[in-house]
This record gives C-alpha cells, sequence and structure tokens, in this order.
C-alpha cells in the first residue's frame, strides 16, 4: 500500500482535486450565494491559467516537492517522529494538526510582513469570491509556502501518508472556504465550530484591513479562536461586504499578465 502511494502520490491528488473542483463547482450552480458570479469571465479563466502557471513551476522547476521531502526523511529517519519512532497512528493526528497551525501562522505572516503581503494581495485582490479564487496565488507565494513546508518537515518528520492527505485537505478546503455556496445559517454555525466555512472566510476577503486581518485559518477554525482572529457577520452585513483590495479594484487588473506583475506596484 505504501509503495503503491509513493509512486501514484501525483495521480492521488489529481484525481481528489478533479472531483472536489468539480463537486463545487456544481453546488456553486444549484446554491450561490451571489446570483451574478459567471464561470465563463476575465478573473475565472485567468485565476485557472495562474493556477496552471504554479503548477508547472512546482513541478518541473522545484522537484523537492514536499510529498516527496516527506519520503526523504522518512528514509532517512530524520526529523522529530521518525527519531522518537511515535506510532504511525499518532504522529499521522499530530501532524495533520500542527501542519493546520502552521498554514495559520504562515497565513498570519503573509499579512503582517510587508514584503510578504505584496505576494499574498494578489489572491486578496480577486473581485469575487468562488472555487477559482481558492486557486489563485503568485507563484512567488507558492514557492515561500513550499520553503515553510519543507522546513516544517524537516523538524517534525511526519509520516509521508500525513503529508499527502494534508495536501489534499488544503486544497479541499482552499476551494471550499472561497467557494460561493450558500449554506443555510443553522448548518454554518455548526461547521464553523469545526472547520472555516466561506461565509467565514468572506470577512477575510473584505477590502477593510480591520476584516483582513481576521480569521487566517484555512481548514481548522480553533486556530482563529485560540489566537482571537475570529469574526463572524450575520447574512445582512455579509452581503454588504466589498471583496478585494481597494487599489486593484478595477477590471484591467484581472488580465494574469497584469496579476504577475501586482506585487512591484
Amino acid at each position: 500500500m505504501k509503495n503503491y502511494i509513493i509512486n501514484n502520490h501525483n495521480e492521488i491528488r489529481i484525481i481528489f482535486f478533479i472531483f472536489f473542483l468539480l463537486f463545487f463547482v456544481l453546488l456553486e450552480k444549484l446554491y450561490p450565494k451571489k446570483n451574478n458570479i459567471n464561470i465563463i469571465s476575465i478573473r475565472y479563466i485567468n485565476n485557472f491559467i495562474l493556477f496552471f502557471l504554479n503548477t508547472i513551476l512546482i513541478k518541473f522547476l522545484l522537484p523537492l516537492m514536499v510529498i516527496i521531502f516527506s519520503i526523504y526523511t522518512e528514509n532517512s529517519n530524520f526529523g522529530l517522529f521518525n527519531i522518537l519512532n511515535i506510532n504511525i497512528f499518532i504522529s499521522l493526528i499530530i501532524s495533520l494538526i500542527l501542519f493546520d497551525l502552521t498554514i495559520y501562522l504562515q497565513h498570519y505572516l503573509f499579512h503582517k510582513i510587508t514584503i510578504f503581503w505584496k505576494f499574498h494581495r494578489v489572491h486578496h485582490a480577486d473581485t469575487d469570491l468562488d472555487v477559482s479564487t481558492g486557486l489563485r496565488f503568485h507563484p512567488v507565494e507558492i514557492l515561500i509556502s513550499m520553503f515553510i513546508k519543507l522546513i516544517f518537515i524537516s523538524i517534525i518528520g511526519p509520516p509521508m501518508i500525513a503529508v499527502l492527505i494534508f495536501e489534499i485537505i488544503l486544497n479541499t478546503s482552499s476551494m471550499f472556504n472561497h467557494s460561493n455556496i450558500n449554506i443555510p445559517d443553522r448548518i454554518d454555525f455548526f461547521i464553523r465550530k469545526l472547520i472555516i466555512t466561506p461565509n467565514m472566510h468572506r470577512i477575510h476577503h473584505s477590502n477593510k484591513s480591520k476584516n483582513q486581518n481576521k480569521n487566517f485559518g484555512f481548514n481548522l477554525s480553533i486556530w482563529d479562536n485560540i489566537f482571537r482572529t475570529y469574526k463572524f457577520y450575520d447574512n445582512n452585513k455579509l452581503d454588504k461586504l466589498t471583496i478585494g483590495v481597494r487599489e486593484f479594484k478595477s477590471k484591467n487588473q484581472l488580465w494574469v499578465h497584469r496579476i504577475l506583475v501586482q506585487p512591484f506596484k
């Protein structure tokens, strides 16, 4: 089983990605939060172009992908969990929790450190929220995030299966919490006790800085509660929020070549 995962981890990730992408797009069409978002649009197409550019960058220019690196650390008995020889199930659970905390802290730093924010701002500059926003990141931000993950893996030494599961969870949760899906208030109330919902993350994508500095979680919502960065509005206020970044709200900023040079403006 382990050898099969090692040999086919790319295919496994692609299958999960395509399934959840189509699933969330379908839900957006059936139960939209906003009815005026068109998937055949400049912003939607260019968000996907940016995603494919990032995919090519990671695959061909950065061979030390997180899963491959985790296989190396596991085989080399490198990292805390490997040195202590912790039970695979326990290390799996702890690794997933610590991974999620790392992404929370990374997201926090991307807002607080100016040079990081310039690249993360590309993600926030999207003028609407849907599944494609969850794929819209500047290549430099992807590289920085990859480097942070490699540091985490080298220190903790999580099992390879934990890294694969987390990468799938991270991609899925990014598409979900940016999606244009209308979730009833009662259901949303219970879901956001554990994970980030689209309504919760919509606040973070407001063009007001006081909202952008709240709700940093990508998957688990506990970190925002622990570090007091949690914020929520009722639906009346949510519907009035303006999405995006004030400096980049014109439609000519939607083209991918303009998206790529945004951090240098």
